[in-house]
């Protein structure tokens, strides 16, 4: 029986897509990859994070200090930075029908307080945050020990191909959303359980997943 959603953070509850690739553009001398155009960033969407990096001549062992002064970059922006439109009242509605709602992120706590904060919302039971850039399952998998949660009683929500892999290698069922990072071919190329492709229709999967 269903009782815990979890979301990942950005690009599924907080549209920080704009404000983080301003700041990587900015970054792109310090960390010695090329300043890419936004046009040829939206063809990336179709690729995974590590086919980006490849395409980006970016080393792995250079992505945590990316990661890290993004995160801390980010958080002068986060007050600023939208909700995807449905979201907060998506989420209000599943609070209300008795779902315990989480959060799993490799944002930091300080940048998803301050965004839930500005935009009024209320409504999660818990947020775990861990930089992970590509071990996501272990981000969920903490979650799932620290708060006690059976993996048979979550769903898990996010945007990105990387979301899909994590949740098979936990084995818990994923929602992918399509309003997010990749594109909706990629996301299905992975056979997620179910694509949502706006909040009302998330909605509408998470009431049918227990009938």
């Amino acid at each position: 029986m269903l009782s815990t959603i979890l979301f990942d953070f950005d690009g599924t509850i907080a549209d920080t897509f704009e404000p983080a690739i301003d700041i990587l553009y900015d970054m792109a001398d310090k960390y010695h990859y090329p300043k890419v155009d936004k046009e040829e960033i939206t063809k990336m969407r179709s690729l995974s994070m590590k086919e980006v990096c490849d395409q980006l001549h970016v080393p792995l062992w250079r992505l945590p200090f990316i990661a890290a002064e993004l995160q801390g970059r980010l958080y002068a922006h986060m007050e600023q930075i939208p909700a995807f439109k449905g979201m907060p009242e998506a989420l209000e509605r599943l609070k209300g029908m008795g779902y315990r709602l989480g959060i799993v992120s490799s944002n930091n706590q300080q940048n998803i307080q301050r965004f839930l904060k500005a935009q009024h919302i209320d409504v999660f039971d818990a947020i775990y945050s861990e930089t992970s850039i590509f071990g996501k399952a272990r981000v969920i998998r903490g979650f799932l020990q620290k708060y006690h949660v059976q993996k048979d009683h979550v769903v898990y929500v996010g945007d990105e191909m990387r979301d899909i892999e994590a949740a098979k290698q936990v084995g818990v069922p994923m929602i992918a959303v399509t309003w997010g990072l990749n594109l909706k071919t990629s996301l299905e190329k992975l056979h997620p359980e179910f694509i949502a492709d706006s909040p009302k229709e998330l909605i509408d999967v998470i009431k049918s997943y227990n009938t």
